[in-house]
């Protein structure tokens, strides 16, 4: 029995491993099915300057420090969370559904399972391979987490800018008010002072 789990645990670095050096090409690839969901498509990431293209700049500088911590099985470590934060807040601001805003993360899948091709036909590999990517579900489970608090912020900030409208159009009713006595002042709609509630 400790053999085996001595066995499973060998082969999970050996995938770690072989993960590790086809890094550059894995995080290569991720980045252009991730470029294909944007309307520029693969030409979103020629440019990588962070003033002229600060989404690409994300992009590119945050799927490198993901995917380590993805390997490391650190998804919940401080670095990946800020990660996925730069990421998630880049794409929360877009008019995008929370699983068009999360599915970067399942691409990985995809790349890795491509890059793995010959060796996930051995079944041992194959089991190996289908544990790691729990972790890839884990990551998104983690991704859909950070969306649903940058919504919640974007939410706020919305609500604070109309709050600050309204006070702002109160204090100029209520100068006007001052102004012209106890003239009905009127205002957009056809409200007066007096009917505008808090």
């Amino acid at each position: 029995m400790l053999y085996v789990a001595w066995q499973g645990i060998q082969r999970i670095v050996m995938l770690e491993t072989i993960l590790a050096q086809k890094k550059k090409a894995i995080v290569g690839k991720w980045l252009e099915l991730i470029a294909d969901s944007y309307p520029a498509g693969s030409e979103f990431f020629v440019d990588k300057d962070q003033f002229t293209n600060p989404v690409g700049y994300i992009l590119s500088s945050e799927i490198e420090i993901l995917y380590d911590e993805f390997l490391h099985d650190q998804i919940d470590s401080e670095r990946a969370i800020i990660s996925l934060e730069e990421i998630i807040r880049s794409r929360a601001v877009q008019d995008r559904t929370p699983g068009e805003s999360v599915n970067f993360v399942f691409l990985l899948k995809d790349v890795i399972r491509n890059e793995l091709k010959s060796q996930a036909k051995n079944k041992e590999f194959a089991a190996e391979l289908a544990k790691l990517e729990g972790r890839i579900d884990n990551l998104a489970c983690q991704a859909f987490n950070v969306y649903t608090g940058c919504r919640e912020r974007i939410n706020q900030i919305r609500i604070n800018e109309i709050k600050r409208d309204r006070d702002n159009a109160n204090r100029l009713l209520e100068r006007f008010a001052r102004k012209y006595g106890d003239q009905t002042v009127e205002v957009a709609g056809g409200y007066d002072r007096s009917e505008v509630t808090e």
